[in-house]
């Protein structure tokens, strides 16, 4: 895009005002353009020219000047994809204070979005906080509607297997499957994150339990379909052959 390029192009050369002066004229420009149409094709531009600008003044600029030039992208623009993008920026410079300050924002104005919660908690687990993103898993089955809870739980418990304690990720696991017994996928996530940590023995022992169940016949082939990998994995014969009688 020709006026990022401009931009780009007075940075290189250190002339931080010569860039922001780019940055207003290509909005203005945009802005006007766009008036008086319904659906315009440099939304996106515009958008690009936004994200530059934000980028500019978060390496370049002041945090007053950041936060002016945020709040009018705000206002211009969905401010979920500002936030997002500010969260971006934010991490990749290292400004790990100002990203979960952001994050706090968008769980009160985005509180029915899962992913905020859910990107949330991995901000947390990533930086070694865990007692924090298990608050914020609490604070999010307060916000979300319930039926959503089931996959948000299921979330954080693969999370704990990540970044957090294997164990306490299975108990989560192992409650919500004891409300839920039916729940295939969570079963599908669960045995691959036991098998990934090498417990193969209970790997299997699930994968038992899932055959136990009274599931559909479509479901039920394809845990067998899958529990028949897993042993062509291990290469067990023995228990492939059991398993491919079930089939």
């Amino acid at each position: 895009m020709v006026w990022l390029r401009y931009m780009s192009y007075h940075l290189e050369a250190t002339e931080v005002d010569k860039a922001r002066a780019v940055a207003e004229r290509a909005l203005t420009t945009m802005s006007s353009s766009c008036e008086s149409f319904a659906f315009c094709s440099e939304k996106q531009e515009n958008f690009n020219v936004w994200v530059g600008y934000l980028n500019l003044e978060n390496m370049y600029g002041t945090p007053e000047l950041l936060k002016k030039v945020m709040d009018r992208a705000l206002k211009e623009n969905k401010p979920k994809k500002v936030y997002w993008h500010m969260i971006k920026v934010y991490i990749q410079s290292g400004k790990m204070e100002e990203a979960e300050q952001l994050y706090t924002t968008m769980t009160n104005k985005l509180r029915q979005k899962r992913k905020v919660w859910k990107e949330f908690g991995e901000f947390h687990y990533k930086n070694h906080r865990p007692e924090s993103a298990r608050k914020i898993l609490q604070s999010s089955l307060k916000s979300l509607d319930k039926k959503y809870h089931a996959g948000t739980i299921s979330k954080f418990a693969q999370m704990e297997f990540e970044y957090g304690e294997p164990e306490r990720g299975k108990t989560m696991f192992e409650n919500l499957l004891r409300k839920k017994p039916k729940r295939t996928r969570i079963w599908s996530l669960y045995i691959d994150l036991v098998t990934k940590l090498g417990e193969i023995e209970n790997a299997r022992k699930m994968y038992e339990r899932v055959g136990n169940l009274n599931l559909s016949a479509k479901k039920m082939r394809f845990f067998f379909k899958k529990y028949l990998d897993f042993e062509k994995g291990q290469r067990e014969t023995e228990s492939m052959a059991v398993v491919n009688c079930r089939l």
